[in-house]
């Protein structure tokens, strides 16, 4: 899921706000009032990050899905050699065809 990466960051947000405020119970309450305020100040900075992540989960898919679009355009192409292949019996076939050409072009009255 992609809401996964941000429940995660702000779980792991809480786990280190909790020890914090573990670690400085032991000291006062002027230690748990800093770490409330760290808290406070470094929860949008947490956030953005979980944010990041999920937009890069969303622009990785965008890519991969981009690039097999790609790839199945170019598979779909033709291939195309570049070399025009004349049958053998071509000079014929030529001559052949300008002579009802020009029986065609011909007026109605003529021979």
């Amino acid at each position: 899921m992609v809401g996964a990466p941000i429940r995660r960051t702000l779980a792991l947000f809480g786990l280190m706000v909790a020890a914090c405020a573990a670690g400085c119970a032991q000291g006062g309450k002027d230690d748990v009032a800093e770490t409330i305020a760290w808290a406070k100040a470094i929860r949008p900075l947490v956030q953005d990050a979980a944010v990041i992540q999920q937009q890069r989960v969303y622009r990785e898919r965008q890519d991969l899905a981009f690039e097999r679009q790609l790839n199945r355009a170019e598979e779909a192409k033709v291939p195309y050699d570049g070399v025009m292949h004349y049958p053998g019996n071509w000079p014929g076939i030529s001559a052949k065809r300008d002579g009802q050409q020009s029986r065609r072009n011909l007026p109605a009255g003529a021979p």
